[in-house]
């Protein structure tokens, strides 16, 4: 049992901002998108690994006792046959490869016995049309590399994004919590309005209408906390999902946020460049950079293909594998050939698919670097208006708030002195109810607000842009 409880007590774990931020990779979203990434970067690493040099090797033994089918027609009994080399093929339209070799073959018709070949050979393979000094392969690979810079940032932007989503769902609890603590206030002084009324019920001071209006306030209040309740239990297990050993989250108001908030609200308005606080900024160079290789790629599709091939060796044949190396060493013979090899697309199916091809790729980009760059306009010109309202209307509201306090508070005395009816009370009480609520909401939009802000302008250097980890 003793150990049982360490173990829950070392997993049990307090949420609060900080905590969600150090461990916002241990959450199953995080894990999702890590997954995406992982995918592309494979993708990535899996074309440039094509132009890696490959080492390579095969052996192969044959053997047959078959009968010739005339005279002139041997059968070669046994072959033995062994390759080693390196080959790459190389991003400017070019691949070679040289290896060593040795052959061997038994022919008992004309006792041949151990015919030897050992020799070493060097093939090259040049592209001189389509793919000429790596217009294919050059861009193909050089998309591979820049792909993979984009998975990389992404992988960053994507962790930083996620954090304020987390962080706007747990500000929105502790707006929760903080309303339902200003219900619980008006409840308790529901409660003891009824108590008192009870009292001078007895005393022939109240009748049963006001009882039950006294009554139905408590119940409203009951049914508000209720509403909030059901509301932190949503988030909660929201918040739950993605931090499995969370057990509870401290209050924090929203008003301690809004310090670090309004830090944030003053660097945006100074900010003159403010494309430079957004990695996205970086991300469309990088994505220019990719549609150009990828269109270059796309503009080959239907090109006539033509390959100049050469094959040079050296080797020695003797009886035996040590005397073929040996004459090798000695005196080796040489040998070469050279090709050309055309392909040629007949039809006009390859270059339609060509025009197809370079559409896609030239719209595709232009979309998504279209959107980014209007996001990052839009969204610093949105924060701009949209914060300065919001904190005007916080700010106005929470004056609001200290003006009814003080209207309930004599309403209050009022009330007791039967002044004022307990109808007039209570729409009082209704009255700082609601403008407390919409001040902590007012407080929300302005939190929330400034986290999709910090989601595209992530190095913006202000005190609420806290960096994971930190």
């Amino acid at each position: 049992m003793f150990i049982q409880f360490l173990i829950s007590s070392a997993l049990a774990m307090e949420l609060s901002e900080t905590s969600l931020m150090t461990n916002i990779q241990q959450t199953n979203a995080y894990k999702g998108q890590q997954a995406e990434i992982e995918g592309q970067m494979a993708q990535s690493q899996g074309v440039q690994s094509k132009f890696q040099p490959q080492l390579q090797a095969q052996m192969n033994y044959g053997e047959s006792k078959e009968d010739p089918l005339f005279q002139f027609s041997p059968v070669i009994t046994v072959n033995r046959s062994s390759t080693v080399g390196v080959a790459q093929k190389l991003p400017i339209g070019m691949s070679a490869k040289i290896e060593g070799f040795s052959d061997q073959i038994n022919i008992p018709a004309f006792n041949v016995s151990r015919a030897n070949r050992t020799g070493v050979r060097a093939q090259m393979e040049i592209d001189l049309l389509s793919n000429f000094l790596g217009r294919r392969d050059g861009s193909d690979f050089k998309s591979a590399k820049t792909k993979q810079k984009v998975s990389e940032l992404r992988s960053v932007l994507d962790q930083h994004s996620l954090t304020q989503e987390l962080r706007k769902i747990y500000w929105s609890y502790m707006g929760l919590e903080e309303s339902y603590k200003i219900g619980e206030e008006l409840l308790a002084s529901a409660q003891k309005q009824l108590q008192e009324i009870l009292a001078r019920k007895k005393v022939g001071a109240a009748d049963e209408s006001d009882v039950a209006r006294g009554q139905a306030q408590v119940s409203a209040r009951k049914t508000q906390l209720s509403v909030i309740e059901y509301q932190k239990s949503q988030i909660y297990q929201q918040l739950k999902i993605q931090y499995s050993e969370m057990t509870s989250m401290p209050y924090v108001a929203t008003s301690q946020a809004l310090v670090e908030v309004y830090d944030c609200v003053k660097s945006l308005k100074k900010e003159q460049e403010y494309s430079i606080t957004s990695d996205y900024t970086q991300l469309v160079g990088l994505l220019k950079e990719e549609k150009k290789y990828t269109v270059s790629q796309a503009k080959t599709v239907s090109d006539w293909d033509l390959k100049l091939q050469g094959q040079y060796q050296q080797n020695a044949v003797a009886q035996g594998f040590e005397a073929s190396r040996q004459g090798f060493t000695d005196q080796p013979k040489e040998a070469f050939q050279v090709g050309l090899q055309l392909s040629v697309p007949l039809g006009g199916k390859l270059a339609k698919a060509e025009k197809h091809a370079v559409n896609q790729a030239e719209q595709g980009y232009d979309s998504r670097i279209g959107q980014i760059q209007q996001s990052i306009k839009t969204q610093h010109e949105r924060a701009i208006k949209s914060l300065e309202l919001l904190s005007s209307a916080v700010s106005t509201q929470q004056q609001s708030v200290q003006s009814l306090r003080t209207s309930v508070s004599s309403a209050r005395k009022k009330y007791s002195q039967a002044r004022i009816s307990q109808i007039e009370y209570i729409l009082e009480q209704d009255k700082l109810f609601n403008s407390e609520i919409e001040t902590v909401q007012s407080r929300l939009q302005v939190i929330h607000e400034t986290l999709d802000y910090l989601k595209v302008f992530n190095k913006q250097q202000c005190q609420f842009n806290k960096k994971v980890g930190v």
